[in-house]
């Protein structure tokens, strides 16, 4: 007899569903779930269908107004190892998408469908195999049974402990017995194999749904394929029979037994499981029924953990450990969740209050996470219920009372909450997984300090102020970039940006400079113009500092020229040349650097071409004619040094447009240009 059951459910488990009742579009139930506190989950809930396990229709969520999350892969491989990485665990996710890092729950209800049918897919997910049927409850239940991630946790002990930890669960038809004894065996039961049929009708039991139903109590045209029944009357422990089924097929005649039910275990704290073996989900008479499922295992869900080691008087409380540390009192905090903490103040002449809370610095951009505070009197602190908030930058809060109310034996709660998440894409195979940032997946490190006195309690705001550098700067020289910063921690850093004077960013001179420093050397290789400066904490952007407008000017020439003829504004006038005589004029050229450099001296004409009327010479030449243009030289200028030029003009009355072009070798190259005129003036 046990191994004739054990052979129907397995039955059950693989049995491929035909096709399913159509389902009418319900928008709205007769009743809410406000009374339901589900703040602090990443979302309401997750539609978990494994390798072989479909996910029930989405249009009961919406119109209880619950978030989701689906996840369906195919059943190739690797879309099963998407659903490993995701569900059981992975090194972006060390215990799996179900839970937080400190191991609560990330869901408030988990819903599982019944077994699906497919074709088996290549291992590359590219192309269907005909003919073939795969999937399956039992297939699924082996998976979660035989996978593990790396903290040693099965899929299976991932079911146990979603229950254990206040979780609520639903499932039908696969998703209800790969909870009993010949599935994860979580329930304990075994279930009793039902036949397919597609009339079943529902009658309720006792009064428990009617809070949803009200006077409803029977619903038709109820399907089963495969599946089973709660053993009935004698149910087992734990259980509660909520609907009786009744169906009388021409195949398989009358059927009758226990079609839904709840069952919870006696251990404080545990959730509670709705299920059905059969298919209510997708009948269209079945949708209140199937809501009422969801809202009745929701309102048996365990209450959301507080950390029990209350905050101390002063005492910075570090949440810095990792999931694999089992220490959920100082563990970091995942996307979207509430951590919740208490402190008693006892003394009525404490009046003062200072909660601080900071968040751990963003290492990808420079960007901060958005952590928000919450501080509530005698009940959970939480964004629809609390007295104050917190202010301040986008990853540090603080709230200061100073007129604290220290009632005798009241209790405050501190909330603190994540926000920044993550978002789940499907890729052109299929394949699952979280996209954004995923470090927030294994938690993010906080430290939240309560300090509470009889005096006003210094408040110290983060700033960045005084940012300046000097308001003329020449170009390519160095330069210091100053700033004052005020309560950063001494490991925070900054990023330096050179901006145009509207505010534009136009480049980053500096990434990861330490905040406390207050100075960075700036070699201003920059285009002469006008510009700004701006200093900002890369673990929070709103902490920032803007400089005055300041100028980057050209340098001076590092070869200046003294003309004792006539040189104004950079043209040297050669006057007084009559025809056929040959006309002098001298230039100095001063070295204004402390290195040696090599001057090359040429006159060229308006084309560009060397000069023919003019010839140059110097006492103080070491190097050769470069030849064959007579009108060019080289002088050895050493540090601060200076040598005479001498030009001789042997042309006619009037040389056309020349210029003497003057290339100094020291650093970069530097070209100087003085322009020749003959009998201009």
């Amino acid at each position: 007899m046990i191994a004739r059951l054990v052979r129907s459910l397995l039955l059950i488990l693989w049995i491929t569903q035909p096709f399913l009742h159509a389902q009418n579009p319900h928008p709205s139930v007769p009743w809410t779930l406000d009374h339901l506190n589900l703040e602090g989950y990443y979302k309401h809930a997750l539609l978990n269908g494994g390798p072989g396990v479909g996910v029930p229709p989405t249009s009961h969520f919406e119109a209880l107004g619950l978030t989701y999350e689906s996840i369906d892969p195919r059943d190739c491989a690797s879309q099963r190892e998407a659903y490993r990485n995701l569900f059981i665990g992975s090194d972006i996710d060390k215990n799996g998408m179900l839970f937080y890092p400190d191991g609560t729950n990330r869901f408030a209800l988990m819903v599982v469908g019944g077994a699906a049918s497919e074709n088996n897919l290549n291992d590359d997910c590219s192309n269907l195999s005909t003919g073939t049927w795969g999937g399956g409850g039992g297939d699924f239940s082996t998976f979660l049974s035989m996978t593990e991630n790396a903290l040693n946790q099965s899929g299976g002990d991932h079911f146990k402990n979603f229950l254990a930890r206040g979780g609520a669960y639903s499932g039908f038809c696969a998703g209800s017995s790969i909870m009993a004894r010949f599935g994860l065996n979580i329930t304990g039961y075994a279930e009793i194999p039902v036949k397919n049929a597609h009339d079943w009708r529902f009658d309720r039991i006792g009064d428990t749904l009617t809070p949803y139903l009200g006077d409803r109590t029977q619903f038709s045209d109820i399907c089963t394929v495969g599946g089973g029944k709660l053993p009935y009357p004698n149910v087992p422990a734990g259980a509660e029979v909520l609907f009786e089924g009744t169906s009388n097929s021409e195949e398989w005649g009358r059927q009758f037994g226990a079609m839904v039910w709840s069952w919870e275990d006696d251990e404080p704290g545990y959730g509670r499981m709705v299920v059905s073996g059969a298919h209510p989900e997708d009948a269209a008479d079945g949708f209140a029924v199937t809501a009422a499922m969801y809202s009745h295992a929701l309102d048996g869900a365990g209450e959301r953990p507080i950390k029990s080691e209350a905050l101390q008087n002063g005492v910075v409380r570090v949440m810095d450990r990792e999931t694999e540390d089992f220490e959920p009192e100082y563990t970091k905090i995942g996307d979207k969740q509430i951590h919740q903490f208490t402190f008693e103040v006892t003394d009525d002449r404490d009046r003062f209050l200072l909660l601080e809370l900071v968040g751990a610095r963003r290492q990808n951009g420079g960007e901060a996470y958005d952590f928000r505070l919450y501080l509530n009197k005698n009940r959970p602190a939480l964004p629809s219920d609390h007295q104050y908030t917190g202010t301040g930058s986008l990853s540090d809060k603080t709230i200061y009372l100073e007129n604290l109310d220290s009632l005798p034996g009241g209790t405050w709660y501190v909330g603190v909450a994540l926000m920044t998440s993550v978002e789940l894409e499907e890729n052109l195979w299929g394949d699952l997984y979280y996209i954004g940032p995923t470090e927030v997946l294994n938690g993010i490190a906080y430290e939240l300090t309560a300090t509470w006195r009889d005096r006003p309690i210094q408040v110290c705001e983060e700033r960045i102020s005084n940012l300046a550098v000097g308001s003329e700067l020449v170009e390519n020289t160095a330069n210091t970039i100053t700033w004052d910063s005020t309560c950063l921690d001494t490991d925070a850093r900054v990023t330096i940006d050179l901006q145009a004077t509207g505010g534009a960013r136009l480049r980053t001179l500096a990434s990861d400079i330490s905040a406390v420093a207050g100075r960075f050397n700036w070699n201003t290789d920059q285009a002469p113009g006008s510009y700004r400066l701006r200093v900002t904490a890369n673990h929070d952007v709103t902490v920032q500092a803007t400089s005055e407008v300041f100028t980057i000017v050209a340098p001076e020439p590092l070869i200046r020229v003294i003309g004792k003829g006539s040189m104004v504004n950079g043209t040297l006038y050669v006057d007084d040349c009559k025809y056929g005589s040959n006309c002098q004029s001298t230039l100095i050229l001063s070295n204004t650097g402390t290195a040696f450099s090599l001057v090359g001296a040429t006159v060229v004409d308006a084309a560009g071409n060397p000069g023919n009327v003019f010839r140059m010479t110097s006492p103080n030449q070491t190097n050769p004619w470069a030849m064959p243009f007579p009108a060019q030289l080289f002088l050895d200028l050493g540090a601060r040094g200076s040598a005479t030029l001498q030009l001789t003009y042997s042309g006619g009355s009037h040389s056309g447009a020349s210029y003497l072009e003057l290339q100094s070798t020291r650093g970069t190259l530097e070209y100087q240009r003085i322009n020749l005129c003959v009998n201009c003036r």
